[in-house]
């Protein structure tokens, strides 16, 4: 009968300890889950905050680059408007100068005849 007792009593020893074993096993697990859940928790929060920033950063940068294009498309329209302008300009000047020259032409051819009738003129 002792035998049977000390028998019963170290399995129940040996079982305590195992189940103490366990038990702080579980206990180590908890907390670390409770330390990973509290870090994840600051992780979404901080993703969170970053999100917010990123999303002001997009909206000031897409305003910005709305801001250059608009300044762009003026930019070209004045350059298309000054480029017409000038290229009126320049074809006006063209026909101006043509005509000077047609009417120098013409002046000259007026001058030469009038240069070859002179001598025809001093002997009368």
């Amino acid at each position: 009968l002792r035998c049977h007792f000390l028998h019963v009593w170290f399995g129940l020893v040996g079982a305590h300890q195992v189940v103490s074993s366990r038990t702080a096993e579980l206990e180590r697990l908890q907390s670390t889950i409770q330390t990973e859940t509290k870090a994840i928790g600051e992780d979404r929060k901080a993703l969170k905050n970053e999100k917010g920033e990123f999303e002001v950063f997009r909206s000031e940068t897409l305003e910005q680059l709305e801001t250059i294009r608009k300044k762009l498309e003026k930019d070209k329209k004045e350059f298309a408007d000054a480029r017409a302008e000038a290229k009126g300009a320049i074809e006006a000047d063209r026909r101006d100068l043509a005509e000077k020259i047609q009417l120098f032409e013409e002046e000259g051819a007026d001058s030469q005849r009038h240069l070859q009738r002179l001598p025809a003129q001093l002997d009368e």
